[in-house]
């Protein structure tokens, strides 16, 4: 840590980036210690409004000196280990298809993966697990769904079932609905292991307004952030009663105007059995400004869906404090500024970046030293297009006259001949 701060401090003094203050239409100041080396401060909705997209033009500044910085992302972590399994028999009732799987002894295991190849269907699957195959059947997933889903093109599915940690060496799988051992073509079981990510609000939705599609049979939400570059990943549902629901869901986005059309951006379902419940959608980083969200419903009851809250991973700024006083200050908006390169990502260790002492920053400020940028030079043809105009008029009389003149001629011409 001594040595890592020692650089930091050097660093500090041999930056030669692109900062100038009149550049910077935002900041906000950094309540730091100077007893805490390495600080940290989260990223708020005011500065993803205002920053360019990928941030490229944040800045911490000391004085009048830039402070190298990097930016850390609390996006937790998975780890997936294949474990062999081995399909020993299946069979079908009259109401459903089982099979038995079997697998290593010693191998932890909390997820099973489907592979069938039917289409547009739901179907609710229960799973055991035994030490012997034989005898000792033991439920831990009483009630989970798997799906397959088709809409104009647009295709979706969730075949992977998740239970609790068990090292038991035979799970036994029934799925109601079908008939035929054939439609299960195979399985797959794995260990998953997660680290969640820490997440905050990026902007919560009430007082909705929903529109009902019968041509899809579905309920469409049209959410407008206000401003493009608000980053979400993740929408979190809240749902009025006790119904129990597996519904399909579609994310689109728009940049600036619905109206231009939506591009498709996630698929997800939402589901609440009397065991557990799923009442979020993870749909991948955006920046869009508009989201339409649209819950198919087939011939079930609508959902009565209260709010709906976007949630963004937490984001940090990560930077050293040496040991002299002073103000720090968080520098934002400036869209023509590039993206610096500083060493600290390279020379700062892991467990610095766990550690850091998180700030809250100050209430946004103008910069009072901000100067626009010159508007840009406009061509003289652009400024005067009369004189275009004019140009182009006698242009064409000239060539009217030329034209005329020389029908003349081979009129003459003729006329002699």
């Amino acid at each position: 840590m001594t040595r890592s701060c020692f650089a930091f401090v050097l660093l500090s003094g041999c930056l030669w980036a692109d900062f100038k203050p009149s550049a910077w239409q935002h900041r906000k100041r950094l309540p730091v210690s100077t007893g805490q080396p390495i600080t940290a401060v989260h990223i708020d909705r005011q500065v993803y409004a205002k920053a360019q997209p990928g941030l490229d033009d944040i800045r911490v500044i000391h004085g009048s000196e830039e402070v190298p910085y990097l930016v850390s992302r609390l996006a937790g972590s998975r780890e997936d280990k294949q474990v062999p399994a081995e399909i020993l028999d299946s069979s079908a009732t009259s109401n459903s298809v089982q099979f038995v799987l079997s697998l290593p002894s010693v191998a932890r295991h909390n997820h099973i993966t489907l592979s069938t190849p039917e289409t547009n269907f739901k179907r609710k699957v229960m799973v055991e697990a035994s030490a012997n195959g034989k005898s000792g059947w033991t439920t831990i997933r009483k009630e989970a769904y798997i799906f397959d889903f088709t809409y104009e093109s647009q295709h979706s599915s969730i075949l992977t079932i998740e239970y609790p940690v068990s090292t038991r060496s035979f799970l036994r799988v029934t799925i109601d609905g079908w008939t035929d051992p054939k439609v299960m073509q195979g399985a797959s079981v794995s260990m998953a292991e997660e680290r969640p990510p820490v997440r905050q609000v990026m902007q919560e939705f009430g007082q909705l307004k929903p529109t009902e599609d019968e041509k899809s049979k579905s309920t469409v939400y049209e959410l407008d952030f206000g401003v493009a570059g608000i980053p979400k990943d993740q929408l979190r549902f809240e749902i009025d009663g006790d119904l129990m629901f597996h519904r399909a869901v579609d994310v689109e986005t728009s940049d600036d105007d619905p109206k231009k059309g939506w591009v498709p951006h996630a698929r997800g379902v939402l589901f609440r059995t009397p065991e557990e419940q799923s009442l979020w959608i993870q749909m991948g980083d955006s920046r869009a400004r508009h989201l339409r969200i649209r819950v198919y419903h087939n011939d079930d009851k609508p959902l009565a869906i209260r709010v709906i809250v976007a949630e963004a991973i937490l984001r940090r700024v990560i930077f050293p404090v040496n040991g002299a006083g002073g103000d720090y200050w968080l520098y934002y908006g400036n869209r023509g500024a590039r993206a610096p390169s500083y060493d600290l990502p390279m020379v700062l260790a892991k467990s610095s970046v766990e550690s850091a002492s998180t700030v809250n920053a100050g209430a946004e400020e103008a910069n009072a030293g901000y100067e626009p940028p010159a508007p840009p030079v406009v061509p003289f043809s652009d400024r005067h297009p009369e004189l275009l105009y004019g140009v182009l008029g006698i242009a064409v009389l000239a060539l009217g006259f030329l034209t005329v003149r020389f029908i003349q001629k081979a009129s003459n011409t003729e006329t002699k001949s």
